[in-house]
């Protein structure tokens, strides 16, 4: 059987697949027992061009609302036709560039060793939140944020992060953090100075989120922005960059002048990240104090 899904995602207990079928429209199952859905048709322009105008019926979108007790993803299924059945063993349900994502995340946590030296960029359990869990248990861990509280071991601005740490370390991380750097170009090149050559470090952020801890909160990035940070001229390269959590956009009025149609369709994705290695010193600077340029006193 020809078929391809784009989406199969669980989002407040409301189920949405999408993507296309030579069977057309697929029937969910839940423990083999079908789901109440709505399903309308989604003419595929690129199937089209690829198969003939025999696919001219194959795209489709499915939603259906699940109740508590169905969000055991490893009970949901799709039936396409009478008897084709693809059932979820583990990764269909979160999506293959999700399955990427994390795979990429775990190798912070595989390549880690016990000795290394690890540090933490904004470390402070912000949302109750600590990620220490990805690194090897007996690494040296210092945690590092702009304000006090639980996990942080240095108070300091990453923006200067060379005036705050001593040493060098083995790998650096940093999870939904960057978003909220001012200069994250900055913070780039003082990760070079307080990484070892052949080090690697973990950036996770965001292409797409609410504004939130407003001012502080400047900056999305798309898996293809990493480049512009982490490069030769910062001293690095990138291993593996990805994204993951498709979303959609969708304006709150449809009466919004410049809104194209069709623009709640497209796609973005709440987390992106990029996994890199520090291949030697920087070959540029940036030497403007980051107090100088804005008021970056942190507090809520």
């Amino acid at each position: 059987m020809l078929y391809h899904l784009d989406t199969c995602s669980i989002f407040r207990s409301i189920l949405i697949v999408d993507g296309w079928s030579e069977l057309g429209a697929p029937e969910v199952l839940f423990k083999d027992t079908p789901v109440t859905c709505t399903t309308l048709p989604d003419p595929r322009p690129d199937v089209i061009a690829a198969y003939g105008e025999r696919a001219a019926n194959w795209g489709f979108r499915v939603c259906a609302f699940l109740s508590p007790d169905m969000l055991n993803l490893e009970h949901l299924a799709l039936r396409f036709g009478d008897t084709e059945i693809v059932r979820s063993p583990g990764t269909l349900f979160v999506g293959q560039e999700n399955h990427r994502f994390d795979t990429m995340t775990q190798r912070m946590l595989t390549e880690s060793k016990p000795g290394d030296r690890v540090l933490e960029i904004g470390s402070r359990a912000r949302s109750g939140n600590t990620y220490r869990f990805l690194v090897h248990p007996d690494v040296e861990y210092v945690g590092i944020d702009i304000a006090e509280g639980p996990n942080v071991d240095v108070v300091g601005d990453a923006h200067h992060l060379s005036r705050h740490v001593t040493g060098q370390f083995d790998t650096i991380f940093s999870i939904s953090v960057f978003e909220h750097l001012l200069m994250p170009w900055m913070v780039a090149l003082e990760m070079n100075k307080v990484l070892k050559v052949g080090g690697t470090a973990y950036i996770q952020s965001h292409p797409c989120f609410p504004l939130h801890d407003e001012p502080w909160d400047f900056w999305r990035f798309s898996k293809d922005a990493w480049e512009g940070l982490f490069n030769a001229h910062t001293g690095f390269e990138i291993i593996e960059k990805g994204q993951s959590m498709r979303c959609r956009i969708a304006p709150e009025t449809s009466a919004m002048p410049n809104v194209q149609p069709g623009f709640d369709n497209g796609r973005s994705y709440l987390l992106s990240a990029c996994l890199v290695r520090k291949t030697g010193p920087a070959k540029v600077r940036w030497e403007a104090e980051a107090k100088d340029v804005y008021d970056l006193a942190y507090g809520h």
